[in-house]
């Protein structure tokens, strides 16, 4: 049977019941301060793999999994503080997109655009995950987030409607002049909700 190690302690249960690497995860975290979290596994001195999570539980049976924990706050001030970095190099892609529309240059625009918005929705998605981690503590920094969202949302549907009537000019010029400041204000919001959330 697979070793288990939680910060470097032999974890005490029997795990010979459990099938898989989300019911062993599932057990670990019932079992650690409510106000940890997992922050870190590996199997064997490697990075769990998506085979390793669909492989039954048996067929480690040679490997140790070490398990680190954390304070759940402390890890998503970690996390956060990050976001600017990732806004920054989106705001970038934006700004790359609207000058390559005002150039007359749709075609490398619209990829530009299709990438920039992309990241930006895996950049929601990530922050709002972290953030419900703690969905009580948070909740206040989820509505005001979604705030921000909502007013990102409605100028995007500007975008595509500009992109549907080839509207190249305007539409790289809604960037500049709507998405981008929507876009530095959320940045704001981002650094701030860090800040505090690390001064807790």
């Amino acid at each position: 049977m697979i070793t288990v190690k939680v910060d470097s302690q032999d974890f005490p249960a029997d795990i010979s019941h459990l099938r898989t690497m989300g019911d062993l995860v599932e057990l670990v975290k019932a079992t650690i301060d409510p106000d940890s979290i997992i922050t870190s596994m590996a199997l064997a001195g490697q990075p769990i793999t998506e085979a390793d999570w669909q492989a039954p539980l048996s067929s480690h049976s040679q490997g140790v999994l070490e398990i680190a924990t954390g304070e759940k706050k402390q890890y998503i001030a970690d996390r956060l503080s990050s976001a600017e970095h990732y806004l920054f190099q989106i705001l970038d892609e934006f700004n790359q997109a609207s000058q390559k529309y005002s150039q007359g240059d749709s075609t490398e625009a619209n990829t530009l655009l299709s990438t920039a918005v992309e990241d930006l929705l895996a950049f929601i998605n990530w922050y709002l995950a972290l953030l419900s981690v703690d969905p009580i503590s948070f909740k206040n920094e989820i509505e005001s987030f979604n705030t921000y969202i909502k007013d990102i949302q409605v100028i995007c549907e500007q975008l595509v409607q500009q992109q549907m009537f080839q509207s190249w000019t305007a539409l790289g010029e809604t960037i500049k002049s709507k998405l981008e400041p929507s876009l530095h204000n959320l940045k704001r919001f981002c650094e701030t909700n860090a800040t505090r959330i690390q001064q807790r």
